[in-house]
């Protein structure tokens, strides 16, 4: 029964670390080889095909993302503490993974906040008289039938008293407010 051919061999790429790590010492303005590249690249394409980064849809740039980072802690790879490069460098992709995954999650979190912020509010903007006024509704009030017609019509008729400091975003959705009032 034959071993199956990993598609990175451990040794190999330990090799060439080392070797460049020698080489690295004599001139210190050496470039990463492509072939380091290329093994740095085999592994983050790799992870981010497992099953807990594979839905994403900023998969690119998370590989990407880990390439980076290999290239950037490479030197701190040192092989007297271990030879195995390999799990060191998943390692390090799969941390970068991680912090990637982490800010996603809080800008997205940020962004539906902000949206139901918006959206949640129970403040009504309009123009009247060139006046900025506001309008609140309560959600859960419980009025006697009979009542409801008169508290009705005395909302309608004092219910856009009271100015409010308008900031950018209101002032777009006043903009939108004029635009149908001066059709109708």
């Amino acid at each position: 029964m034959d071993k199956p051919i990993n598609y990175i061999s451990n040794d190999e790429f330990l090799r060439i670390l080392i070797e460049y790590s020698n080489n690295k010492e004599v001139n210190t303005d050496l470039p990463c080889p492509e072939e380091i590249a290329r093994y740095f690249l085999m592994i983050s394409t790799r992870l981010a095909n497992r099953w807990n980064f594979s839905g994403y849809t900023y998969k690119e740039d998370m590989i990407s993302e880990g390439v980076l980072c290999c290239l950037k802690y490479m030197d701190n790879f040192n092989p007297s503490i271990s030879t195995n490069a390999f799990a060191y460098f998943t390692q390090l992709i799969f941390r970068t993974f991680q912090q990637i995954l982490n800010t996603e999650r809080k800008h997205r979190n940020i962004k539906i906040d902000y949206q139901d912020k918006i959206t949640n509010e129970e403040l009504f903007v309009r123009m009247k008289n060139g006046v900025k006024s506001y309008r609140e509704f309560n959600k859960a009030i419980s009025i006697e039938p009979e009542l409801k017609d008169t508290i009705i019509q005395q909302e309608k008729i004092l219910g856009w008293e009271q100015e409010i400091p308008i900031n950018d975003e209101m002032s777009k959705i006043l903009c939108l407010f004029q635009d149908d009032e001066e059709k109708n």
